[in-house]
């Protein structure tokens, strides 16, 4: 005969998915705690209920005799906060399959308002023992009971590039109710472009509600990460107030954004030698040295001749270059000083390149044609009157 406390006509609330073990075996498979939410220095009831699930016993909170069925010697409530003020049940006795029974614990909670676990502690005469925590809520509010809130917040940064470090700032932050123990954070980059420097995992024994654990990340780059949003994997693993073990998986999503750098590679005419009055070809290469397309890209020279100043290109990818054509008259002779001018646009804006440069215009082709010439046609007559006087 199990003896417990009469009635007191208090509401009794089943909390139903404790059960302390889901293999076959004497288990702590439910407990109620009435009221659910109990007053400061107040009382209530906790009934436990242990059930025979049958077969070989299942992990640290099960038990099986040795010769048949389990023998319950001893069932107590063990709690530094709570006080029992009657619940001590002995020789309870032998339990079979699918059987089982209900103990019932007058408590007095304590003067401080929080979440408290005692403990179920259930001895057999074959020698085995069971513990089974339990969670008991003292004069907060019940959605704040269940479990912690672990949020991972970040603060925000810039776009990564492409090559370069970059830092992660996060917090991890109870939200919740509830402390979180034993929590282990770790990092996983799901990107081989994307090295984390440094540990990839943190522990954290308590975390309170309210409190903030900082963690400041830093990665490095190559210049083959894939451009746009990059994740990277944060796994929580923790403790619930009732020993259950949580895993909670977050992403952290940066802004990989690359940029385009164009610069002059050669400059050349057609022909080489640029004569006044002569048409002749411009022609420059832009080469993108950097890790983004260059869009739109157009070039314009400030030379004082006829003809097209102005070039339009297109899009150089990351790595190529490309020729920047101007077909021009060379009108005048001289040394010609110059800025060539291109433009372009990448994800951050528009971008612009200056470089200063010169031709040179010789005089016209006719005249130097001429004086040519003149000294070939010279030259030849000077040879003959010499052939003359010697054969003479």
């Amino acid at each position: 005969m199990i003896r417990g406390i009469p009635p007191i006509g208090l509401v009794v609330l089943l909390v139903s998915g404790l059960t302390c073990t889901a293999g076959a075996g004497l288990i702590v498979s439910d407990y109620e705690v009435s009221p659910v939410v109990l007053s400061p220095d107040g009382e209530g009831l906790v009934t436990v209920t242990v059930t025979n699930g049958g077969g070989a016993p299942s992990g640290a909170n099960s038990s099986t005799g040795m010769d048949g069925d389990p023998f319950i010697a001893s069932v107590r409530l063990h709690s530094t906060d709570l006080q029992v003020l009657s619940g001590s049940f002995d020789g309870i006795g032998r339990i079979g399959p699918g059987q089982q029974v209900r103990v019932t614990f007058h408590v007095r909670a304590p003067q401080a308002r929080g979440i408290y676990s005692p403990e179920v502690r259930i001895r057999t005469e074959q020698g085995d023992s069971i513990r089974h925590p339990l969670v008991v809520n003292v004069g907060t509010q019940v959605g704040q009971l269940a479990r912690p809130a672990l949020v991972l917040e970040r603060s925000q940064t810039d776009p990564v590039t492409p090559g370069s470090p970059f830092t992660v700032n996060l917090s991890l932050v109870n939200r919740g109710s509830a402390t979180a123990t034993d929590v282990i954070l770790t990092v996983n980059s799901s990107s081989p472009s994307i090295a984390l420097e440094g540990a990839g995992t943190h522990s954290i024994s308590r975390l309170a509600p309210g409190a903030a654990f900082p963690l400041a990340l830093v990665f490095s780059t190559d210049r083959q990460v894939q451009l746009g949003l990059r994740p990277i994997a944060v796994t929580l693993d923790y403790v619930l107030p009732d020993g259950t073990p949580a895993r909670q998986n977050e992403v952290v999503s940066v802004m990989v954004r690359g940029r385009a750098e164009l610069g002059l590679a050669s400059l050349t005419t057609d022909p080489v030698h640029v004569a006044r009055g002569e048409a002749f070809t411009l022609l420059a290469r832009l080469e993108n040295s950097g890790t983004d397309d260059a869009n739109s890209v157009r070039a314009h020279v400030d030379l004082p001749f006829p003809g097209g100043n102005e070039s339009f290109v297109g899009t150089i990818e990351p790595g190529n270059d490309a020729p920047v054509v101007f077909n021009l008259v060379a009108d005048q002779a001289g040394v010609a000083q110059f800025t060539l001018t291109a433009s372009w646009d990448d994800e951050e804006g528009t971008h612009t390149l200056s470089e200063p440069l010169t031709v040179e215009v010789c005089e016209g082709g006719t005249a130097r044609f001429l004086v040519a010439a003149g000294f070939v046609v010279g030259g030849l007559l000077i040879g003959a009157w010499y052939w003359r006087r010697r054969a003479a």
